[in-house]
């Protein structure tokens, strides 16, 4: 069968088509979470289970307008980005917990002002571009791994951040 006469099938409420369809796509899915997850087998098993459970819940809004084949990548592409988004969400810090104490006394109540101003001026950035300055600079990614962590492209990554840091600059000279 086509997969137009499976999606057809599919969409009406056959179980058949629907294992047909996962039968045919499900080593191509894979093999993208595979990768996307950096070689990591139990993750990309997961995420390619969400992909096709994703599928079938959702079936009934493919209108055959592109590739079935590009639409499930479209929803595979959303489950990777989901779970790189948990995954660095979960890793990251907040902003100055690990600041590392020097000999000289610094003076806790001063400490706290320059912490919550450096909050307060970051904060005024868009989330993207907060995100990306706190991988960057706070988890020490490059910027390869930047890109991957939000979903954008590595030159994207580089835009926003010379964007935000010069944001920063502006915002912290007024201040």
């Amino acid at each position: 069968m086509t997969d137009t006469q499976l999606i057809k099938l599919a969409q009406a409420g056959h179980q058949d088509a629907v294992a047909q369809l996962y039968e045919k796509y499900v080593e191509a899915i894979y093999r993208y979470c595979y990768w996307q997850t950096n070689r990591n087998k139990e993750e990309a098993e997961d995420l390619t289970q969400d992909v096709f459970i994703q599928m079938a819940k959702s079936i009934k809004n493919f209108k055959g307008e592109g590739s079935f084949k590009n639409w499930l990548y479209t929803i595979a592409k959303r489950q990777v980005n989901k779970w790189i988004s948990r995954k660095y969400d979960a890793t990251m810090t907040p902003l100055f917990d690990n600041i590392v104490e020097t000999e000289e006394y610094i003076d806790p109540v001063e400490q706290e002002k320059k912490v919550s101003l450096l909050n307060d001026i970051i904060s005024n950035l868009k989330p993207r571009a907060q995100k990306i300055l706190k991988l960057r600079f706070l988890r020490n990614y490059t910027v390869s791994e930047t890109a991957l962590a939000v979903g954008v492209t590595e030159s994207n990554v580089k835009v926003i951040t010379h964007r935000a840091l010069r944001q920063l600059q502006g915002l912290a000279a007024t201040m």
